[in-house]
């Protein structure tokens, strides 16, 4: 599955970083004391492993590896290396609960962007958007393949 797929998966990761969820709920008090809605932060998805992802950006589209091999479960912060048509890239976020924040840089060039941790299939999946200063955009999906 050579570079592409590595990239294509820590883009994937980067994404789902940038996609951080909060948990919002009420907490009950005593009977005629009004409750006061609290926000929690939920702990982060363990992302960590070998991912396959496809990348679009612009008018094209790669498979690409994404190796997430660090995260801080307790702050939820993880790094990465993507492997794209381009070059290893170097993928850097947060995860909240289900929601992924993520930097993408290669050289000087850096892609910021949200995504959204899921499971289907029994599988681990990252979902999102990205895109660079100049306003231009990609989407990401990625699929963790081994942990």
């Amino acid at each position: 599955m050579g570079p592409r797929v590595g990239v294509v998966v820590i883009a994937c990761a980067l994404v789902a970083v940038a996609l951080a969820l909060a948990h919002v709920g009420p907490f009950s008090s005593s009977p005629g004391v009004a409750s006061t809605p609290s926000l929690t932060t939920s702990a982060p998805v363990e992302i960590r492993g070998t991912w396959s992802a496809l990348v679009g950006f612009g008018t094209s589209l790669s498979a690409e590896a994404l190796q997430i091999d660090t995260e801080n479960l307790s702050t939820g912060q993880f790094t990465a290396a993507v492997m794209s048509p381009i070059g290893v890239e170097t993928m850097t976020g947060t995860v909240a609960g289900s929601t992924m924040t993520f930097k993408i840089t290669l050289g000087t060039s850096t892609d910021s962007g949200t995504a959204t941790i899921s499971t289907t299939n029994g599988k681990l999946e990252i979902q999102g958007t990205f895109s660079n200063s100049s306003g231009a955009g990609g989407k990401i999906f990625a699929t963790r393949t081994s942990t």
